[in-house]
């Protein structure tokens, strides 16, 4: 009896993990369908001149912009070199 138990329970979590990795699978097939990559170049890229990436340094670092003032875009997505972190402290007001 117990082996029967123990053979059925097998069984059914077998069953169980391979829906999931079904269900896994569709969703990632989903998503892909969905998303695309991201390009090598930022499109429009070839427009910025040197005043315009100034003027986003400026703006993404200006707090002023904020409902209080204290807080820029650099306080939560801080930028770090070439990538920006993810900073998950929720909004100060």
């Amino acid at each position: 009896m117990l082996r029967t138990t123990v053979m059925a329970t097998s069984i059914f979590l077998a069953s169980l993990t391979s829906n999931i990795a079904l269900a896994d699978d569709a969703l990632r097939a989903q998503a892909n369908a969905f998303f695309k990559p991201i390009p090598a170049t930022m499109p429009g890229s070839e427009n910025d001149t040197p005043e315009r990436i100034l003027l986003g340094e400026k703006l993404y670092f200006e707090t002023a912009l904020s409902i209080n003032g204290t807080q820029s875009c650099n306080s939560c997505h801080q930028v770090d070199g070439n990538r920006a972190r993810k900073n998950l402290v929720g909004c100060v007001r």
